[in-house]
């Protein structure tokens, strides 16, 4: 481990964190380009996050791969760290190296709470990453989530959007017999979207 406030991040020690920032240590440090704020959203640590916010931690810390904290609470489908960074102005919009947008990365893991939020926090519903894929071809690889899908839907997702190679969110739903999902793409409601 590579300094205190890393330290009590991996530890997960409030008191050693505190104490570390008290005493002027950088909010920011990271290891392995990895901040010591996307490591507390990788261990769903709350308090971490929000001690670590208020001592001026940047939000929009990108990792080589252009992965910010965001993206790690989205992927862990944790709706409250996901508001805690948006509150304190993580971009809804950020881009990792594939161009995964967090709501893509919150559809796959199938939490609709953070879909939702990052939804009304802005999140640019039909965005699409390098190969075409919006954030219903995210839900659809990551499991039957009828839910998300409507949440996607009602946003204004098309699920007849073609990737580069030309497949459709219905088209990996089918492929991959997520019922439920496919379901609720091929309804008439969201056939009228």
């Amino acid at each position: 481990m590579g300094s205190s406030v890393i330290d009590a991040v991996v530890l997960a020690s409030r008191d050693a964190l505190l104490d570390a920032l008290q005493r002027g240590c950088d909010p920011n440090e990271a290891e392995d380009g990895r901040s010591a704020l996307a490591l507390a959203c990788l261990n769903q640590s709350l308090d971490l996050v929000s001690d670590l916010i208020r001592f001026g931690a940047d939000v929009n810390a990108a990792e080589s791969d252009g992965t910010t904290p965001i993206f790690h609470a989205a992927f862990n489908g944790n709706s409250i760290l996901v508001h805690a960074l948006l509150d304190a102005g993580a971009r809804t919009d950020a881009r990792n190296e594939v161009g995964q947008t967090p709501l893509m990365v919150a559809a796959k893991s199938g939490s609709v709470q953070t879909v939702l939020l990052l939804l009304r926090f802005g999140s640019t519903a039909s965005a699409r990453d390098q190969n075409g894929r919006n954030a219903l071809h995210w839900a659809s690889t990551g499991g039957d989530f009828d839910d998300v899908i409507e949440a996607l839907l009602v946003a204004g997702v098309d699920p007849t959007d073609r990737t580069i190679e030309g497949d459709s969110a219905i088209d990996y739903a089918f492929r991959l017999k997520r019922d439920a999902s496919l379901a609720a793409m091929t309804a008439p409601r969201a056939r009228s979207h």
